[in-house]
């Protein structure tokens, strides 16, 4: 009986052994790693049914994964930007007022398409670009303000400055705005524009339903001499988040 189990346990060992030095042989990196060498530590293995006998994990036999039911997506980055250009006046501006493309029934927005991968989608805003085509001595400052909608009550040019309760409720990305400072670090006395990039904190924003469009207007909030026909132009950087 003795003899029998020693017989049966040797047996064992040799089919364990057997099994383990096929598997070392078949996981290439493995044994191009460890030859001639001590291994320290522990080694996973993962059984390769397609094989019937266990492999080493490694770069070139990884664990296998289930396939989910979902989809991996590709990364998204966008940049959108729109212009609105001011009338062909020079009419100091009242501090909180409209920039728009009419001083009565104006029709502008800043309508920032393509700004998410999908309709309706999430996405997050690493940086605000907002420049003019003029560069005065007193430099444009005032509030972006950005909308999942268009909103229903427009804001003409140099008329006071009121969010309707309805587009209030579709601000998106910062319920207070974003605020602005025009500048311009040229110092040549011909340079032209002025701009200001808005960074430092990621908002999270979303389009409009049925649209990957986001909707911006700007609020002029000093006392500020316009160019005739001045260019303002609103870039938002966005990353999809869905």
């Amino acid at each position: 009986m003795k003899k029998r189990f020693l017989i049966a346990a040797g047996l064992a060992v040799a089919i364990a052994t057997a099994a383990l030095a096929q598997a070392i042989s078949t996981g290439n990196e493995f044994a191009t790693q460890t030859a001639g060498k001590s291994v320290v530590g522990t080694v996973q293995m993962f059984w390769n049914a397609a094989l019937g006998y266990a492999q080493p994990v490694s770069s070139t036999t990884p664990l296998p994964v289930s396939a989910g039911t979902g989809t991996n997506l590709a990364p998204f980055a966008a940049y959108s930007k729109a212009t609105i250009a001011r009338p062909n006046n020079t009419t100091t501006y009242t501090a909180n007022t409209g920039w728009n493309n009419a001083t009565s029934a104006a029709t502008g927005f800043f309508s920032l398409t393509t700004a998410c991968r999908v309709n309706g989608g999430q996405v997050l805003i690493p940086r605000i670009d907002i420049w003019s085509s003029a560069n005065p001595a007193t430099k444009l400052t005032g509030v972006v303000w950005l909308f999942s909608a268009v909103p229903g009550t427009n804001v003409s040019d140099n008329a006071t400055f009121t969010i309707a309760a309805a587009d209030f409720a579709n601000l998106t990305g910062s319920v207070q705005g974003f605020a602005f400072t025009l500048g311009n670090a040229q110092t040549n006395s011909g340079a032209s524009n002025s701009g200001a990039s808005l960074t430092g904190t990621t908002f999270q924003a979303q389009c409009a339903s049925g649209t990957t469009t986001i909707t911006g207007m700007v609020e002029v909030t000093n006392a500020y001499v316009p160019a005739a026909n001045e260019v303002l132009t609103v870039g938002v950087a966005t990353i999809g988040a869905n």
